[in-house]
Parts: C-alpha cells; structure tokens; sequence
C-alpha cells in the first residue's frame, strides 16, 4: 500500500520468532468489551534472551466466531508470523474451533489450512486434520496463570525487554515526511496510524489497571467502565515469549553441555 522505499516491510532476522496473541470478546462486544490482537516480534540476543517488540496492536468490536478467527489468519499472513496465542477458556474456544479446520477468505480469495494446538494435547484433539502444523498456543486464563502472566510482563518491562511503537504524534510526523503516506485517501492513512494510537491506548489502560494480591497471587482488574483486552493480549504473548525463551535456553544448555563432554 505504501510504496515507498523508505517505509519497507522488515524482513525476519535470524532466530526470530513472530507471535500473534488475541484477547476474544464476546459476540456484538460493549464498550469496554473487544477483542485485541497484539503481534511481538520476539528478537534473540548473545545471552539467549529474547526482545520483545511490540510492533502491531489492534481491535476488533466482538463479532461472529468464524469473523474474528479470519481477521486473526490475515494478520498472521501480513506478519509472517509463527504461532498464535488464543485464550480458550469461555468464548475463545468459539475462534479455536474455527481455527482447526479449513477456512475460507473470499475477499483475498484464499483458503487458510487448519491448525492445531502445540502445547495441550486435549485441545489438539479437536483438530480432526492429521497433518495439520502445530501453530497454536492454548491458555487457559486462570487465576494462576493471570498472576504469572502479571508478573513476568512487569519483569519484562522492569529489565527492558519489552519495546512498544513511538506515540501517535511522533509517528504521524515520521509518515508526513513521505509522498507516498501524503497520497493515500485518508481511510488508508488511519491504517497506519491506528497502531500507534492503539499502543497509547495500551499504556493507558495498563497504568490504570488494578493489581492486588490474593493467596499469594497477583489479580489484574479494570476500573469500572474501562478495558484491559489490549493489557491481556499483550500478556498472553508476553508469557509464550517465556516459555519459548526458556526452551532456546535448554536447547543451548544441551548443546553446550554435550559439546563440552565430547
């Protein structure tokens, strides 16, 4: 959409893995009720952690299961992403289902392959297609796991892990000073620029969210009227990011382990 050779699509670096994490609203959704897609672009460093940057933040008002699962497909096309992250516990088990089987676009004029589930062999079970690639990440959001989910996304941010886009202002001058940008009809310039009003408003919701310890567990509310899809969705992949760096630390303890002793 923009050609400009300036603005180009960033190609994958070496080791990097790309994450699509939703947070699923209920059908029709409410004000303070949408469903969030998050894409984080996990970088590999010397000492086998991983940068987290968050380089794609948008919503969705609810919708129809079959809706929200295909709007999660093209962006995990757009991104080249790897995997995704889907909260199965309650309405997201509606996406899940509609991500296991064949889908079809008609406007891209594309049918997606299904998938299954990596990490939970009882929600693998409901892919009814042998060979399908392993691409999602169930997680249940359990108490437990929304304490821990709190927890490392403030480590994260804390140790300078976690990089958001630049604000809204900032990043409508950077797209002026492009003939390409200026020559888009102003519906396609919101495109580009909704990511970044959208990671304000992550920061927002986040700073204004309630933390409070129960049971020696962390519990993450919304003040009354006020949202926390685009905080849940960002912890979801902040929490794959975890475990996925936990595994490439095992992957070189290993390899180093056993070169050492040969």
């Amino acid at each position: 959409m923009l050609n400009d050779s300036k603005y180009k699509f960033e190609p994958k670096k070496n080791g990097e893995i790309r994450l699509l994490a939703m947070d699923i609203a209920t059908q029709g959704g409410s004000k303070n009720d949408a469903t969030c897609f998050v894409v984080m672009q996990l970088i590999p460093t010397t000492n086998n952690q991983y940068i987290r940057n968050v380089v794609y933040v948008t919503t969705l008002d609810g919708g129809h299961t079959f809706d929200q699962a295909l709007k999660a497909r093209r962006l995990f096309d757009d991104f080249e992403c790897d995997y995704i992250i889907v909260d199965t516990n309650g309405v997201g088990i509606g996406v899940y289902d509609n991500l296991v089987i064949e889908q079809v676009d008609d406007d891209r004029n594309v049918v997606y392959p299904a998938w299954t589930c990596i990490n939970d062999k009882g929600m693998a079970e409901r892919c009814k297609e042998p060979d399908a690639p392993e691409i999602i990440y169930s997680v249940k959001a359990t108490a437990k796991f929304n304490s821990e989910a709190a927890v490392y996304l403030r480590d994260c941010i804390k140790r300078g892990k976690l990089r958001l886009l630049i604000n809204e202002v900032d990043a409508t001058d950077t797209l002026n000073r492009s003939k390409a940008y200026q020559n888009l009809l102003v519906e396609e310039q919101v495109l580009f620029q909704e990511p970044f009003y959208q990671t304000t408003a992550m920061i927002n919701e986040m700073i204004n969210l309630d933390y409070t310890q129960t049971d020696g567990k962390i519990k993450v509310t919304e003040a009354s009227g006020m949202r926390k899809d685009r905080y849940s969705a960002i912890s979801y992949a902040n929490h794959i990011a975890n475990e996925l760096e936990r595994d490439m630390r095992n992957i070189e303890d290993e390899y180093g382990f056993s070169t050492f002793i040969n």
